[in-house]
């Protein structure tokens, strides 16, 4: 260790040295330096070192210097010159691990041959413990020349560690590295700056395959100087799309602004790459006799962003074939968004055959305005290419296309059978009016339908598997101040097709423009024509088949017939839910329920009176029947005619109906039953009540010339009670007012009642009467016989 000095935990000053082929076989082919814990500060000022040469396999790592462990060392004016290192030997020149800490000031290194891998400058690793830092200011490298198989580093290679790097030059010597003959075969790596890198050197290639491989990076990564392929073979070579660096996978990265790239007679299959080429602007690729077949390209062969420079290179394909490539858009061109193309893209004389895209542009998709002098197709074939929208051709607009010198032969063969497509341009209404009038407050939904159309005027048909391909629109009015849009405001084409949902317009009187507005365009791009006008004239509203009034809005009026659900029944619908029972019979919100009756109070009062001293005479009268119970006369059950009257003034509940239909037929059944058939009236038939009427007025009619003694005076009461009887049953039939039965279920008792008592108990009281009297005079006669009898007897004794 150490090939010249060795110094450890020690302080050492070095000044003016010149040192030419040291060597070591270990650590520090000239200083080795370790410190440990010691922090002394070293220093080296005006050194040269030159013709260092390593030939034999070795790790020794630290050419100029190796430094370990707590090393302070600043190295001022160093110059080296004539380096050679072959392979496997280690060629870095400055090694620093752990703490150390190296400042290099105005540094020169010239003419340097390196063929081994890793960094040729400068190496930091770390213990992560102890991290080494380098500061390097002022320095020079020039003609280097580094020919590793594998990544390299030119200038510092650094794990753990702190790099401070000022005013740096680097230059090589220009060169050509020529390959040919040769074969390549199961090439797996993760990320690679490249499989073949050609940096400040031309590079031919000649009759060269590769094949069987899997890696991250280009395939070619190149410089400023020409590069050529010919005769070659490119077959089987796999890439991963999770790489946040995926987008190097690439054929060819070129990574300068000049030079030129030739293919000829070579073959791309089989290939899984991001595109086809990333190169700067002002570079120039031509491609001749060249097959690209079997292949996927996640943004396909020739990809163009120019927000992030990929791939502005002048590409010219002629005599080629490109055959079922796949992509998911464009398979071939895939230009995104932007103003205006700096660069050509010309193919000639080629053909594509079978390529097919998952969504747009079977063979090219740009969203790239005017770019039809920048691509052209010359004198290409396009066979059975697919795609679904566009198979050939999918542009931001027909102004927008590429030049392709046979479109309109392909139209005219085909008829544009999804040939040639172009982003959403215009919409179009395919259901109602430019114009309609309306209420306010009418619904809209129903009226219009809209779809999509491109400049070829095919029907768009949006994505319902995804989210982000759905395409959204707004519906707003020209005026906001006087008019309200009520409802989904926002939705979302289906299909073909792009249907309202419900919504109606508010607004005063007047004419506006009501807008059919796209707001997200989904897996397309923002068009020109995208709101669609439709003229709306707001009538004033018609009083008599309308209402008007604050309904969706609190500050413009609705003009709208109401509607009642469930209905008004016999009522009026004045509003929506609002019902006038104003002329009906009924109330409530529906007027489906039954008006409380209001009673007349008057009329309920003279009736109770009435009744009530009715009441007291035949309380009365009663008193009387009981005292003479044992007389043949009629029983008195006029009381509950009475007490169905005074029921029928009382407020109806279940107890108070139950009463009347109880005192109504036992009213009946004491007065009139006893009269005409004594029994069998209880029901309240209809049928019945008149066969019994019929029965009993036949009955009274029969016994009208009966001998006074034989008949009761029945005959007015019991006409008088049919009449009422079938009066009653006619009212309860022809009308349903309350008021009106109530009236003659009250009137009509009492009148037969009274006629009761005066013609059947009256009369047979006074007959009673009239009967008591003369029995008591026949008794007070029959006495004063007697008296004179026994008076005779005893006079007749005395004599």
């Amino acid at each position: 260790m150490g090939g010249s000095f060795y110094f450890k935990n020690n302080k050492f000053d070095a000044q003016n040295l010149y040192i030419s082929n040291s060597t070591s076989i270990y650590y520090g082919s000239i200083f080795y330096v370790e410190d440990r814990n010691k922090n002394y500060h070293s220093s080296i000022e005006n050194i040269e070192v030159r013709n260092i040469k390593r030939t034999i396999s070795s790790d020794n790592s630290g050419i100029i210097a190796f430094l370990i462990g707590d090393v302070n060392l600043v190295i001022e004016n160093f110059i080296g010159s004539n380096y050679k290192c072959w392979k496997k030997a280690n060629c870095i020149l400055f090694s620093l691990v752990n703490g150390a800490f190296l400042n290099l000031i105005n540094s020169k290194f010239d003419d340097a041959v390196i063929f081994n891998e890793g960094p040729f400058f400068l190496k930091l690793d770390s213990d992560n413990l102890h991290y080494p830092r380098a500061h390097i200011k002022n320095i020079e490298l020039t003609n280097i020349n580094h020919f590793a198989e594998k990544s390299s580093s030119g200038l510092g290679w650094i794990e753990n560690g702190e790099l401070i790097v000022e005013n740096v030059i680097y230059s090589t010597n220009n060169s050509m590295v020529k390959i040919s003959n040769s074969f390549f075969e199961n090439i797996n790596t993760g990320v690679t700056e490249g499989i073949f890198v050609s940096i400040y050197s031309g590079l031919t290639m000649d009759n060269v395959t590769v094949i069987n491989s899997k890696f991250n990076g280009a395939i070619l990564n190149i410089s400023p100087m020409p590069v050529t392929i010919t005769n070659s073979k490119f077959d089987n070579i796999q890439y991963s799309n999770t790489d946040e660096n995926s987008n190097l996978s690439v054929i060819v990265n070129k990574i300068s602004n000049s030079g030129s790239l030739m293919i000829a007679n070579t073959t791309f299959s089989n290939l899984n790459r991001y595109s086809g080429f990333k190169m700067e602007l002002n570079s120039d690729c031509n491609l001749k006799n060249v097959t690209i077949e079997n292949s996927y390209f996640e943004k396909g062969f020739i990809y163009i962003n120019p927000k992030i420079i990929y791939n502005a290179a002048n590409i010219e394909i002629e005599n080629s074939l490109l055959k079922n490539i796949t992509s998911y858009r464009g398979t071939i061109i895939h230009i995104e968004p932007t103003d205006k193309l700096n660069q050509r893209i010309i193919i000639k004389n080629s053909t594509f055959e079978n390529n097919v895209a998952s969504e747009f542009g079977g063979i090219i998709y740009s969203r790239a305005q005017d770019i039809n002098e920048n691509v052209q197709f010359i004198d290409c074939i396009f066979i059975n290419n697919k795609a679904l929208s566009g198979n050939i051709s999918n542009s931001l607009n027909i102004k927008s296309e590429p030049i392709i010198s046979n479109k309109d032969e392909i139209i005219k063969l085909n008829g544009n059978n999804n040939d040639f497509i172009t982003n959403p341009t215009k919409i179009n209404l395919i259901k109602g009016s430019s114009h309609i009038s309306i209420y306010s407050g009418d619904l809209i939904s129903e009226m219009f339908s809209f779809n999509i159309l491109d400049d070829y005027n095919n029907v768009i048909e949006t994505s319902n598997e995804k989210l982000d391909d759905l395409i959204f629109y707004k519906l707003t009015m020209n005026d906001t101040y006087n008019t309200f849009v009520s409802g989904q405001m926002n939705y979302y084409c289906w299909g073909v097709s792009c249907d309202l949902p419900n919504f109606k317009i508010i607004g005063k009187p007047g004419n506006y423009t009501f807008y059919f507005t796209i707001t997200v365009f989904g897996k397309y791009s923002k068009f020109e024509n995208y709101s669609y006008p439709i003229g709306i004239t707001i009538n004033d509203c018609d009083n008599e088949t309308h209402i008007e009034h604050y309904r969706e809005n609190k500050s413009i009026k609705s003009c709208y017939v109401p509607k009642c659900q469930p209905s008004c029944n016999k009522g009026l619908c004045v509003n929506d839910n609002i019902c006038d029972c104003t002329g009906t019979f009924f109330k409530g919100k529906y007027c489906n329920e039954y008006a409380q009756l209001k009673r007349n109070i008057f009329y309920d009062n003279i009736l109770f009176i009435i009744s009530s001293i009715l009441i007291i005479c035949s309380v009365f009268l009663i008193g009387k029947i009981i005292r003479h119970r044992k007389r043949e006369i009629i029983r008195n059950g006029t009381i509950f005619n009475y007490a169905y009257v005074i029921l029928r003034t009382m407020k109806r509940n279940h107890v108070v109906c139950l009463l009347l239909d109880i005192c109504k037929k036992l009213g009946f059944s004491l007065v009139f039953g006893s009269i005409l058939v004594k029994t069998l009236r209880i029901y309240n038939a209809l049928i019945f009540n008149v066969i019994i009427l019929i029965f009993g007025y036949y009955y009274i009619y029969c016994i009208r010339n009966l001998k006074e003694q034989y008949r009761e005076s029945t005959t007015v009461p019991v006409y008088t009670y049919i009449i009422i009887e079938l009066l009653l049953i006619f009212v309860d039939k022809l009308t349903n007012s309350l008021i009106i039965k109530d009236i003659f279920n009250t009137m009509g008792p009492i009148i037969y009642s009274i006629l009761v008592i005066f013609y059947v108990i009256l009369t047979k009281l006074n007959m009673l009467h009239n009967q008591i009297k003369l029995e008591k005079e026949l008794e007070r006669k029959n006495q004063s016989r007697i008296s004179y009898k026994i008076r005779r007897q005893f006079d007749d004794f005395n004599i």
